[in-house]
């Protein structure tokens, strides 16, 4: 009996240890995976040696002051903005500036990621003639759920519509995004890429300038930068204000979702805009 008994603690304690060190591999390996998929990462569709596609900004000079990204440099300072649509309401545009905002995108509308009609955001006009009457400088964008070339013109020809009376500042910004059971989500990088790209092209053709929002995982996975990095600037979503996970030219910044400005009931998105000096 005494001998069974040994043996039976000795394959116990095999066992623990096998459960150990399984334990403590699976353990370095989300480790490992965290890490990486936590480090900055090279867009795999822009040539690595072409400079020109690589911001030259010290991330070290962003600093988080009261809840706000500045930056400043010898070559570059920034500007703190927003940006709104029908989800924040009501808003005091004069109450926004005198609290620190000097810019703000407006959505001008969206294409419903459902039945693909094409509608004005409901607070567009009340928001852009207070926003201009405000001394704000004023940009808009337009929700996109285009699935070819075709549609993102429609897209691009309607908002020229809308903003034809109005002063627009900054770019025009194309914003495409996954949403839950949207009409996109089985497009290729070369579609996506393609929507963009007409979008853009029809905004340049009537004289505004161009911008592509999108989060920094959709630039490096989702579209193809080399088609669009020559003639359009970049507003990028990455809500990690230590380091953006992503290397490449960028304009404004979307750090966070959860700001809060004065003459805003809600959230609102805050932005940072980084100009050179």
């Amino acid at each position: 009996m005494a001998k069974r008994k040994r043996r039976k603690i000795k394959k116990n304690i095999f066992g623990s240890f096998i459960l150990f060190f399984f334990l403590v591999a699976t353990f370095v390996n989300a480790c490992n995976d965290f890490y990486e998929h936590n480090q900055p990462v090279n867009t795999p569709n822009v040539v690595e040696q072409d400079m020109r596609y690589r911001n030259t900004y010290n991330f070290e000079n962003f600093k988080l002051v009261d809840n706000r990204l500045y930056y400043e440099s010898d070559e570059y300072t920034s500007e703190t903005g927003i940006d709104v649509s029908v989800h924040q309401k009501e808003i005091d545009f004069n109450k926004v500036k005198n609290d620190g905002i000097s810019f703000v995108y407006i959505r001008v509308g969206y294409r419903g990621y459902s039945t693909g009609e094409i509608h004005e955001d409901a607070y567009f006009r009340e928001n852009i003639k207070n926003a201009i009457n405000a001394g704000l400088k004023v940009g808009v964008y337009f929700f996109s759920q285009a699935t070819n070339a075709k549609e993102a013109q429609e897209e691009a020809e309607f908002v020229l519509y809308c903003i034809k009376d109005y002063k627009i500042a900054l770019p025009i910004a194309y914003d495409m995004e996954y949403v839950t059971q949207d009409r996109i989500k089985d497009l290729t990088n070369e579609q996506l890429t393609e929507c963009a790209k007409s979008f853009a092209d029809t905004i340049r053709s009537a004289g505004y300038d161009s911008t592509i929002y999108e989060s920094s995982s959709w630039l490096i996975h989702s579209i193809d930068m080399t088609v669009l990095q020559d003639y359009n600037s970049f507003w990028v979503a990455s809500y990690h204000t230590g380091k953006m996970p992503y290397n490449y030219v960028f304009d404004i910044w979307q750090y966070t979702p959860n700001g809060h400005v004065s003459g805003i009931e809600t959230d609102v998105d805050m932005n940072i805009m980084i100009k050179k000096k």
